[in-house]
């Protein structure tokens, strides 16, 4: 079942108003219009993270109220989850630091290099304070320390990422032996971006194997390297049309990761991480400061060519497209001059290693880091440097406000080799995106399970309900009894269309019914009353608005 709890979705303090318009918890709703990280010049728009992270941010009244100070990333795709925010100071005294998603700001279209937010500095003083100690207690796995940062980023790393859960617990086991030809990262829709390898056995053959999210595999020092010499103890996917492997362990030389257990259970979903002889929680295995980076010497095949200088953003997708190095003279024979190395063949170990799968030829061969890497934005010189290191240059899709995390990189059902993936989620408008009267979502509501909830809005969120199926739009209300209770509303792109809207605080009323999604039981909303407007979702019939002409 991919629907977060009620506590995992009213964990987020960021809110997106009923009718897409993006808010803050205890704020009015405040319409500002199509979000976009830059000029919408159809192009990319790559920046340093360094001067990203001196930015300015300003309400939509043009008040500063906050200074951008660091971002938080994910380990695996180099999606920007968060902007690290400082309030504006005064007189000299320092502010308070705050996280904001990413996708809630937009880029400044009069040209003032500032980032644009709908909210006030009061409303960012009122959001949970993040301090450096806040992050480094992530670390820790003991209840003891689940404060609002911890539980924020744990409901991100808690987001459904295993694509094969409860299909393996009689799939036959293999041994799969050989070299590693290819190292890939799968994009799909509803389980994240997924590590994949291609094995040549010593006769020729190749196995193509799952180990499970990017983050996962990176934050470990085993993270697979093309050319590496790999035995891997793996279960074969039953009627997997790719012949896919799902890896429950993987050993390259003394380096060992361990991905499932012997009944296919991921072990990504435990709530830890173990590295090095250490146990990490996943909220801090998945997310990582980029002042963190900055600095960490860079692995290349053993060899140590050098350190990271800076990070280079994509930023209408908000990713991070390259790692920006200042070379080891002493290996790679060359000065001053940066080179621009991809993402997508970097790894970044929970031990502060950073590994390039990649030859001392192909950092060489790559291109130089411009001055300015507002530069990179004409031309072909990011596309050369993919080229350099055997790699497909991702499509830079813009991340629209309110997305969920994850609006980057190849189109889904794509590897990011550009070779097609039957597994990937494949959505489809037919039957209303899978929110038909007979899809997924609808035709498991019962029959005279009719209840009336009313209460306050605790948040909204963006969610995905089912595989497959277009995502929901579910709202979490505060009973009058203090419990609370999820309703989902419907499919995403049918309620942005709407003029009706509400916001933390509002008081609603539901006509619901229940419907079983994967057998468990949800309440979905037939109406919902908001300020005394009534607005019709899905009638007697069970024949939904969205599917009416």
């Amino acid at each position: 079942m991919l629907l977060r709890t009620t506590s995992q979705i009213s964990a987020v303090a960021i809110l997106i108003a009923c009718s897409g318009t993006i808010t803050h918890a205890g704020a009015p709703a405040v319409e500002i219009g199509a979000p976009s990280m830059a000029a919408d010049s159809g192009g990319t728009n790559f920046r340093s993270s360094r001067w990203i992270a001196e930015r300015g941010v300003v309400s939509n009244t043009g008040d500063t109220i906050a200074t951008v100070t660091d971002l938080i990333i994910d380990r695996g795709t180099g999606r920007i989850d968060y902007l690290v925010l400082t309030t504006d100071t005064t007189f000299g005294l320092g502010g308070r630091a705050v996280l904001v998603p990413y996708a809630d700001f937009r880029w400044d279209p009069a040209g003032k290099d500032r980032y644009v937010l709908a909210s006030t500095a009061e409303q960012l003083k009122s959001l949970p304070e993040y301090t450096p100690k806040s992050w480094s207690e992530l670390k820790q796995t003991s209840a003891g320390n689940e404060d609002a940062l911890h539980r924020r980023l744990a409901s991100d790393a808690a987001a459904p990422s295993d694509p094969y859960a409860g299909g393996l617990t009689a799939a036959k086991k293999m041994h799969i032996e050989g070299k590693i030809r290819s190292v890939d990262r799968v994009q799909t829709s509803t389980f994240g971006e997924q590590a994949q390898v291609t094995v040549e056995a010593a006769d020729g053959s190749t196995k193509n194997v799952t180990l499970g999210p990017s983050w996962f595999v990176n934050s470990s020092g085993a993270a697979p390297l093309r050319g590496d010499k790999v035995v891997i103890d793996a279960l074969e996917l039953p009627r997997d049309p790719d012949q896919l492997f799902a890896a429950v362990e993987t050993r390259i030389g003394d380096r060992s990761l361990k991905l499932r257990d012997t009944n296919g259970g991921a072990a990504w979903t435990k709530g830890t991480v173990e590295s090095d002889g250490q146990t990490y929680s996943n909220s801090y295995s998945r997310s990582v400061l980029a002042s963190s980076l900055y600095g960490a010497k860079v692995d290349c095949r053993g060899n140590e060519c050098g350190k990271v200088a800076d990070l280079v953003v994509e930023s209408q997708s908000g990713t991070i497209a390259f790692l920006s190095i200042d070379p080891n003279q002493n290996f790679l024979g060359i000065g001053d001059t940066k080179r621009l190395v991809p993402w997508s063949v970097a790894s970044f170990a929970l031990n502060g290693t950073v590994r390039l799968d990649a030859s001392k030829e192909m950092v060489l061969a790559s291109s130089e880091t411009p001055s300015n890497a507002d530069a990179m934005n004409s031309g072909n010189q990011f596309e050369r440097a993919y080229k350099a290191y055997e790699t497909k240059a991702p499509r830079y899709d813009r991340r629209r406000g309110g997305d969920a995390p994850g609006a980057l990189n190849d189109a889904p059902g794509v590897r990011s080799n550009g070779t097609p993936d039957s597994r990937a989620d494949n959505r489809t408008d037919d039957n209303a995106g899978g929110w038909g009267r007979h899809g997924a979502v609808l035709s498991g509501i019962e029959r005279g399970s009719v209840r009336t909830i009313t209460g306050t809005v605790v948040s909204v969120a963006e969610t995905s309900v089912e595989r497959g199926t277009q995502p929901a739009r579910v709202v979490t209300v505060k009973l009058a009894n203090g419990t609370e209770e999820a309703v989902i509303l419907g499919p995403e792109w049918y309620l942005a269309k709407q003029k009706m809207q509400c916001s933390a605080g509002d008081p609603v009323t539901f006509q619901a019914v229940r419907t079983q999604i994967n057998s468990k039981p949800h309440w979905i909303a037939r109406s919902m009353k908001h300020k005394d407007v009534q607005m019709p979702l899905i009638g007697d019939d069970n024949e939904p608005a969205w599917s009416r002409k």
